[in-house]
């Protein structure tokens, strides 16, 4: 052929800061745990139907998870099954949630483990009060599967196997 070629060059600094930001993940499209990820999940609330509903969305993706009904039940079980995680509600009888959350965190046996309280009460001063004391992560009432994979992969770092994106 014919024609001509051009060649130029522009003399650009280099990139500062976020160059690109992916879209917010799709966490409705989770299906399971990564393999060779684990979850063992503690779940300490005193109505049974939030447990159950916790517990449900943990099992669907092949997490373990063991319940309790109150703080004092959820330190002990934390103690004995040191799991990964614990879902902690806030007001429960016995032992609330923000005095189970500081003991387990001031003890060495369970200083590490990380803790979610989930309350329905959602008010963002007591949320940011709740994370300024021993809690790792924040969930509202009424908890949505989303949020829950969200905060899995947030707090644990853990990955997903996801379903194939709709055509």
């Amino acid at each position: 052929g014919f024609g001509s070629t051009f060649t130029f060059g522009v003399p650009l600094a280099p990139a500062d800061g976020v160059i690109y930001e992916p879209a917010e993940r799709d966490w409705s499209r989770v299906v399971s745990l990564a393999p060779g990820s684990s979850v063992h999940a503690l779940v300490a609330d005193d109505l049974q139907e939030n447990r159950d509903i916790l517990a449900q969305f943990l099992e669907a993706i092949g997490a373990g998870v063991t319940q309790t009904v109150d703080g004092r039940q959820a330190i002990e079980q934390a103690r004995q099954l040191e799991p990964d995680i614990v879902f902690m509600d806030i007001r429960m009888p016995q032992l609330d949630g923000m005095e189970a959350a500081r003991q387990l965190k001031a003890d060495p046996r369970t200083e590490t483990i990380k803790i979610v309280a989930y309350s329905a009460s959602t008010l963002e001063h007591e949320r940011q009060q709740y994370l300024a004391s021993d809690f790792d992560e924040f969930l509202g009432k009424p908890v949505r599967v989303e949020q829950v994979y969200r905060c899995l992969a947030s707090v644990l770092g853990v990955e997903f196997v996801l379903d194939d994106p709709e055509p």
